[in-house]
């Protein structure tokens, strides 16, 4: 836990009696001294979140693991613990989503589901995602000060990176960011085009990043290269082929996604993911026993001691909605009729677990693509599914090159990483949030922290810090926001990954002796 007396990072932005207003009893905060947790306030309000369940003295004489069995016990029996205005924010970033596509991005000369607006949602998604104004934008995705901060490490030299060339630094060299800026162009001076889109369009965005990728797989990854970067790919050939090709992309990434959730993991990411829907919060606070039908015993009923394991219930959920996404593909290229009503099911069910890494435009883009690609509407207009005869006929009928491309990347890539996950990247080998991913430690002295202060980042380096700015009239919860996370991932641990590879993003200068940096 980081040392208490610093400055909350971002409250040099805010005026102070703005700040007091924002903390104060009006909205829920208790900075009192004499607060204790005999009275705490275990719901959240409109901008602060619940109080934790211990703090003080208790607190600091406690274990690690009775800190985190006890926020694991709260947030099972409290639900969400966040605030309102979060799920407000996110509410509001979807809608904005869409309608600058359908007012400023999509082509209206041409109906919203045709050809040149499939190709001009691929690509803004992909500058969503780049710049981090989609995935992992604001507290779902650990910013609390500067939402969206990934264009600021893919910008900066010395920045992290992860090259693919081996004995190449991971620190960013100036040429990079200068990459980085070339890619943004192309993609912009794409969606500015008033015409219809066409491979001299498109082309030079491929280009750029198949020459900035070697060099920094995060480019790739903050691209979401393994989904909107491989329809790009399928749009620079003829519609003809390019149609069968962006069918496959995202019926390829479904399956695989679905398959790498098939085994005894995947109940406890539910159980870790369902408990942040405030849409099952609101529906518990109507007498509705959510938390006691997801989980095995959570009063303790039955030996005295709460039993927080996945129900059979939720176990059998977790099992409908691995095998709903492997049926998926082969729903939507067989039987679309069924297949893409399924879609929309299953990525608004996504969406009303408001998930961490704030995956909120990856789901309406997944809709929107499933919409123009299997919905018999615009481009697919007449489209009944294909028999196993005529799908074999569009696989084997496609250019060489793209015939190559999405052999490799949609089958040997994803069967590879699906049977050595420690040598390919998870989305790369399509299992997204599969929940048995590998996760890392960053373990700093608390003697050590005001060096780590020292990197220049958007967001504080401790997010217990990013967190005061936001929300500093609960200051007990966000002194403990590590064991809040830790508590929502007792049993399943998968988002340490998030938290190693978040942190990376946050850092623009390192040190070549950076490990000097975390010695006492």
């Amino acid at each position: 836990m980081p040392d208490q007396n610093t400055t909350h990072g971002g409250d040099k932005y805010v005026p102070q009696p703005v700040l007091n207003v924002l903390r104060s009893s009006f909205f829920g905060g208790n900075l009192s001294k004499e607060h204790t947790p005999a009275d705490r306030r275990k719901s959240p309000t409109f901008l602060l979140p619940a109080e934790p369940p211990s703090f003080g003295p208790s607190f600091e004489k406690a274990t690690f693991r009775t800190r985190v069995k006890g926020w694991n016990d709260s947030i099972v029996g409290d639900l969400n613990a966040f605030p309102y205005i979060v799920f407000v924010y996110y509410t509001f970033k979807i809608w904005l989503f869409v309608w600058l596509f359908m007012n400023n991005i999509a082509n209206p000369n041409v109906s919203l589901f045709d050809e040149d607006n499939v190709k001009r949602m691929i690509i803004y998604n992909i500058i969503g995602d780049v710049t981090g104004f989609n995935s992992t934008g604001g507290p779902l995705g650990f910013r609390m000060v500067a939402f969206f901060v990934t264009w600021y490490n893919l910008l900066m030299p010395g920045s992290l990176t992860c090259p693919l060339i081996p004995g190449l630094p991971a620190k960013r060299h100036w040429l990079q960011s200068i990459g980085y800026v070339i890619y943004i162009y192309f993609l912009y001076t794409a969606l500015a085009q008033p015409e219809l889109l066409t491979f001299n369009d498109i082309a030079p965005i491929v280009l750029v990043l198949a020459v900035l990728t070697p060099f920094d797989f995060i480019t790739f990854q903050a691209s979401r290269g393994e989904h909107s970067g491989y329809m790009l790919v399928c749009c620079l050939f003829p519609w003809a082929h390019a149609i069968h090709g962006l069918r496959m992309c995202q019926c390829c990434l479904w399956f695989f996604a679905g398959t790498a959730k098939m085994g005894p993991w995947m109940k406890y990411v539910n159980a870790f993911m369902m408990p942040n829907s405030k849409l099952l919060a609101m529906i518990a606070a109507v007498g509705v026993p959510i938390s006691d039908m997801l989980y095995k015993d959570r009063h303790g009923k039955k030996n005295g001691t709460p039993d927080v394991n996945p129900s059979r219930f939720l176990e059998i959920l977790a099992n409908f909605g691995c095998l709903g996404e492997i049926a998926l593909g082969p729903l939507c290229l067989f039987f679309p009729q069924y297949g893409f009503p399924i879609t929309c099911v299953f990525h608004g069910y996504i969406l009303s677990m408001t998930p961490f890494a704030s995956v909120m435009e990856w789901n309406v883009f997944c809709v929107f693509m499933s919409y123009c690609l299997f919905g018999g509407v615009g481009m697919s207009s007449g489209y009944t599914g294909y028999s196993m005869s005529s799908l074999t006929a569009a696989y084997l009928g496609l250019p060489m090159y793209l015939w190559l491309f999405l052999t490799f990347v949609l089958l040997a890539v994803p069967v590879y990483g699906q049977i050595y996950p420690k040598r390919v990247p998870f989305l790369v080998a399509f299992r997204p949030y599969a929940g048995n991913w590998r996760f890392s430690w960053h373990i700093v002295a608390k003697s050590a922290q005001h060096k780590m202060r020292k990197l220049k980042t958007l967001e504080p380096v401790f997010i217990e810090e990013g967190a005061k700015f936001l929300w500093g009239g609960n200051p007990h919860f966000c002194n403990q926001f590590t064991d809040y996370f830790s508590g929502n991932m007792v049993g399943s641990l998968v988002f340490l990954c998030f938290l190693f590879v978040i942190f990376d993003s946050f850092i623009y200068s390192l040190s070549d002796h950076f490990s000097n940096i975390l010695k006492p």
